[in-house]
C-alpha cells in the first residue's frame, strides 16, 4: 500500500483554515471586509471574551437570498470575480471565496441575511463546517454572522491564543484600520457589552484619525498629497520631533486594503533618513493607490500582502510623496531625490544612497571599532553612524537669478554602511557568551574603571590585568530592573506623585489596553484613572523615570507592549518592569564621570545576575590577560 494518502475534506478544511483564521481578529477581518463588498453604511462588531467565546458582526449591506446564502459556505464561491483576468482587476477586499468555509470549518456559525427587497430573511447555522439547518427568519435587511467556539474542534489551535485583553487589542487594531481606510462608513465595537469605539461618518479623515491614534497626536502629524500618475500618496506622517520606539504607528494601505509591505516600509525609512535619533520610527498612515493591473493581491489567502508589478517605481513615488509634505511643510531641508538610486532585489527591496568617496584612515579605525562591539553586543548596541566625505574645494553655489538670493546646491548625502556578520546575541549565544564572561567578572569593588569609549562602554580592569567593555546602558538598565523587581515582590514600587497630573490621550486601541491593563500599570507605579473617552489621568509615575519625560516615555510603553503579544499578566508585568528599566536607565552619548562609572560597576557586580541585561542581551566582553599574551606570542 501506497504512503500518499488523500486527506478526508474535514481534515484538508482546518488546514485551509489555518491559513485564513489565525486568531479572533482574523475573523472579525473577514467579516467587515465581507460587509464593506456589500456596501454597508453601517458595520457593527460586538465581541466577548477577546472574541474566543463570541464575535458577531452585523451590517446594514445588500444581504444575500437563501440561495446564495447557503452557497456562500462553499470553498471559492464568491460573487468578486468569474475568471482568472479578474484577478488583476481586483477592487474589492474580498475575493477568494474562502471567509466564511474557513471560519466554518473551525467554529460554530450563525448567518442571519435578507435582502433589502425581500419580506423575510434565511438563517444558516454551520458547525464545524457542517451544514446543521436551513431556514426562514425575521431580520433586518443586511447581514448578521456570528461566531461561537472559535477552534472548538482544533484544541491545540485554542491553546495558542493569548490572553481576552491581548486578543481585543488585536480586533481593536483592526477595526482601527477599516475606519481609517473607510471614514465614511460608520463603525462600532462592543467588548463584553461595553463599547469600546464608536465612529461617526463626517467625511473629515483627519477626524477617522484623531479616533484612531488621538487627537494630541493627530495635530502633530504633517497631510501627505502627492500625484504622480499612475500613482496617488496620501495620508498622514509626523515631523521628525514625533517618533515612536517601534513601526506600531505605520500603516500602510494600497487601493484601501491594508497591507504589510517591505517596499513601502523601507520607503519611509529612506524619506527620514538622517532626521531621526537612532532607535526611533516615523509615524505613517499612507494610502497608495494605482491602478489595480499593477499591484498582485493573490499573494496569501489572509490578503494582507501584496506584489507591485514595479516595486522601485512605487518605493520611488513613496519617498518623494514623504519629504514633499516634509518640505512643504518647512520640516526638513529640500534633498535632490535624484541622487537617490533604487535596487530591487527579488527578495526584498533596498534603498541605497549614492555611493560615497572613501573613508580617510581615522575614519576606517572609528568604524572598525564601532564594528567590533557591535558583533559582541548586537547591532543595536552601538548606533552606525555614516561616514562623511571630506571636503570638497570643487562644489561652487549655484548661480542665482537677479534680485534673487542665492540657492545653495544640497550635497550629495553620502554614507558608508559596514558590513557586519550576524549577531552572536541569539538567546542560546548571549547566554554561553555571558556565562564564559560572568565567570571571569572579580567581586565588587575590585574592577577599576579606566576610560570611557566612545560616551557608550566602561572600559575596566580588574586585579588580575584582565579587561573589560561594559555597556552602561545595559549595566544601569540590569540595576534598575532588580531593583523595580525587588519593590513589586512586596508590592511598594517606589512612585512619585505628580504635584500638577497631566492626561494621556489614546487612540482607540491603545486606550482599549490601557483599559484592560490598569491593575498592572499602577502595580508598576502609575496611577491612572478613566478621564473623558480615550483619556486617562496619571496621577503617578515610577520614581525611576520621575527625572526624564515621563509622558513620552508613558506613551512608548503603552506602544511597546501592545506590540509584544503577550501571554498572561505576570509575563506583560516582568516586560513593562523591563522597558521601564531600559527608558530610565542611562543612555549611550551620556558622558559619565569616574566616580559614576566606579558605582556603576560596584552595583552591577553585587547583583546574582551581571551578565545579561533583561532582554537577554549581553552586558560585558572580557579580554583576559591570558589572551593578550597569547596574541602578543608571550
Amino acid at each position: 500500500m501506497g504512503r500518499i494518502v488523500q486527506l478526508p475534506p474535514d481534515v484538508a478544511s482546518q488546514i485551509a483554515a489555518g491559513e485564513v483564521v489565525e486568531r479572533p481578529a482574523s475573523v472579525v477581518k473577514e467579516l467587515v471586509e465581507n460587509a464593506i463588498d456589500a456596501g454597508a453604511t453601517r458595520i457593527a462588531i460586538r465581541v466577548e471574551d477577546g472574541g474566543k467565546k463570541l464575535v458577531r458582526v452585523s451590517d446594514d449591506g445588500c444581504g444575500m437570498d437563501s440561495e446564495d446564502a447557503v452557497l456562500a459556505f462553499q470553498r471559492h464561491a464568491t460573487s468578486k470575480i468569474r475568471d482568472a483576468d479578474d484577478l488583476w482587476r481586483i477592487t474589492t477586499m474580498g475575493f477568494r471565496g474562502e471567509a466564511l468555509p474557513s471560519i466554518a470549518a473551525v467554529a460554530r456559525v450563525e448567518l442571519l441575511t435578507r435582502p433589502p427587497t425581500a419580506e423575510r430573511g434565511t438563517r444558516v447555522v454551520m458547525e464545524g463546517g457542517i451544514l446543521q439547518r436551513v431556514e426562514p427568519a425575521g431580520c433586518p435587511a443586511g447581514t448578521t454572522v456570528t461566531v461561537t467556539a472559535l477552534f472548538f474542534n482544533t484544541p491545540a489551535r485554542l491553546k495558542f491564543l493569548k490572553g481576552a485583553s491581548t486578543e481585543f487589542a488585536h480586533i481593536a487594531e483592526v477595526v482601527s484600520r477599516y475606519i481609517l481606510a473607510f471614514p465614511d462608513i460608520a463603525f462600532t465595537l462592543e467588548h463584553n457589552e461595553r463599547e469600546v469605539m464608536r465612529h461617526v461618518p463626517t467625511g473629515d479623515p483627519k477626524g477617522a484619525l484623531a479616533e484612531v491614534v488621538g487627537r494630541e497626536l493627530a495635530g502633530q502629524l504633517v497631510p501627505v498629497a502627492y500625484h504622480e500618475p499612475p500613482y496617488t500618496v496620501h495620508g498622514f506622517v509626523s515631523p521628525p520631533t514625533v517618533s515612536k520606539p517601534t513601526r506600531s504607528h505605520q500603516w500602510f494601505f494600497v487601493n484601501r486594503r491594508f497591507v504589510r509591505s517591505k517596499t513601502l516600509t523601507a520607503a519611509v525609512s529612506h524619506a527620514y533618513h538622517g532626521f531621526l535619533p537612532e532607535g526611533r520610527q516615523p509615524i505613517a498612515i499612507l494610502f497608495v493607490d494605482l491602478p489595480p493591473e499593477l499591484v498582485d493581491v493573490n499573494v496569501h489567502p489572509a490578503k494582507i500582502e501584496v506584489r507591485f508589478r514595479k516595486e522601485a517605481e512605487v518605493q520611488s513615488v513613496l519617498v518623494r510623496a514623504v519629504r514633499e509634505a516634509l518640505v512643504a511643510g518647512q520640516i526638513v531641508p529640500a534633498v535632490p531625490l535624484t541622487q537617490v538610486a533604487l535596487s530591487v532585489s527579488s527578495s526584498e527591496t533596498v534603498l541605497r544612497p549614492p555611493s560615497s568617496p572613501p573613508a580617510t584612515a581615522s575614519q576606517r579605525d572609528l568604524t572598525d571599532f564601532r564594528t567590533l562591539l557591535r558583533v559582541r553586543f548586537g547591532r543595536a548596541a552601538v548606533p552606525e553612524e555614516p561616514v562623511s566625505p571630506p571636503p570638497s574645494s570643487s562644489v561652487e553655489p549655484a548661480a542665482s537669478s537677479a534680485g534673487s538670493p542665492p540657492e545653495v546646491a544640497a550635497a550629495p548625502v553620502a554614507s558608508a554602511t559596514v558590513a557586519v556578520p550576524p549577531s552572536p546575541a541569539t538567546p542560546l549565544a548571549a547566554q554561553r557568551l555571558a556565562s564564559r564572561e560572568a565567570a571571569l567578572l572579580p567581586r565588587p569593588g575590585a574592577l577599576t574603571p579606566l576610560k570611557q569609549l566612545a560616551v557608550t562602554y566602561i572600559l575596566a580592569e580588574n586585579e588580575q590585568g584582565d579587561l573589560f567593555i561594559v555597556s552602561q546602558h545595559r549595566a544601569h538598565e540590569r540595576i534598575l530592573f532588580e531593583r523595580l523587581l525587588e519593590q513589586a515582590e512586596t508590592d511598594e514600587v517606589a512612585r512619585q506623585g505628580l504635584v500638577v497630573p497631566f492626561t494621556l490621550s489614546l487612540g482607540q486601541a491603545q486606550a482599549a489596553f490601557v483599559e484592560s491593563h490598569l491593575a498592572v500599570l499602577r502595580r508598576a507605579g502609575f496611577e491612572v484613572e478613566p478621564f473623558g473617552r480615550n483619556t486617562y489621568l496619571v496621577r503617578t509615575v515610577p520614581a525611576a523615570i520621575a527625572q526624564r519625560d515621563y509622558e513620552r516615555l508613558l506613551h512608548d510603553l503603552v506602544d511597546e507592549l501592545m506590540a509584544g503579544h503577550f501571554a498572561g499578566a505576570g509575563e506583560l508585568f516582568r516586560d513593562l518592569l523591563a522597558t521601564l528599566a531600559c527608558k530610565a536607565a542611562i543612555k549611550a552619548g551620556d558622558v559619565l564621570s569616574h566616580e559614576e562609572m566606579q558605582r556603576l560597576l560596584d552595583e552591577l557586580l553585587a547583583l546574582d545576575n551581571p551578565a545579561l541585561c533583561p532582554h537577554g542581551q549581553p552586558i560585558l566582553i572580557a579580554l583576559t590577560k591570558a589572551e593578550l599574551d597569547r596574541r602578543f606570542e608571550r
